[in-house]
């Protein structure tokens, strides 16, 4: 399948973001009862998640579905560390506890390795939560290449540090996505963890 977006959505909806127009589609899968769709498009230029975002409640409306979902795939050429804060806002969709730990974080790329130091604690809990793992698969999904993902910073966080740091992000999005309702409860992370956090001062 090769054929360009625009020109494949024009009849269910024409309005959507310049910058998402010129995808190649080389996959499309959708379930069985047609409501959820995923489209997946080669670009020469990096799209915004910001775009992407409106690309997918744009389809989504246009075509009474459930949910659509543009997957981007680029030039690994393309990655560099500019590309990080779009990475990880499309993260925080797909590992909710992501929000907030990685605020203020310094990130570096050298070679294949990404490092990323934490400033506000949650070292493990992202650990556990495979943000690592989620990262890596993102970004070869993306761009075809195999990065590795290291983490630094505190483990410390507590319950109610915890607590505040998700109320503040779903604040900022507008709405309560259905993957915080896990969150707030860390149900992400064992027993022992969730008594190691809980432990900790604020």
């Amino acid at each position: 399948m090769d054929i360009n977006l625009s020109e494949f959505l024009k009849e269910f909806c024409p309005d959507i973001p310049d910058s998402v127009r010129a995808g190649r589609i080389y996959k499309l899968t959708y379930s069985e009862d047609l409501k959820n769709f995923s489209f997946f498009a080669e670009y020469g230029s990096i799209v915004p998640y910001s775009d992407i975002s409106a690309f997918n409640a744009a389809v989504t409306k246009a075509m009474e579905l459930e949910s659509a979902s543009l997957n981007p795939r680029y030039p690994k050429e393309l990655f560099e560390l500019s590309c990080m804060p779009d990475l990880i806002e499309r993260l925080k969709r797909q590992v909710s506890v992501v929000n907030g730990f990685l605020n203020d974080a310094d990130i570096a790329v050298n070679g294949s390795d990404i490092n990323i130091s934490l400033k506000h604690g949650g070292n493990d809990i992202l650990a556990k939560c495979g943000f690592k793992r989620e990262l890596s698969q993102l970004i070869y999904n993306q761009f075809g290449l195999s990065m590795n993902v290291n983490l630094e910073g505190e483990n410390a966080v507590s319950a109610v540090e915890y607590d505040e740091i998700i109320e503040k992000e779903i604040g900022a999005l507008g709405n309560e996505p259905e993957q915080f309702g896990k969150l707030r409860s860390m149900d992400c992370i064992d027993d022992k963890t969730r008594e190691e956090v809980n432990d900790f001062k604020a």
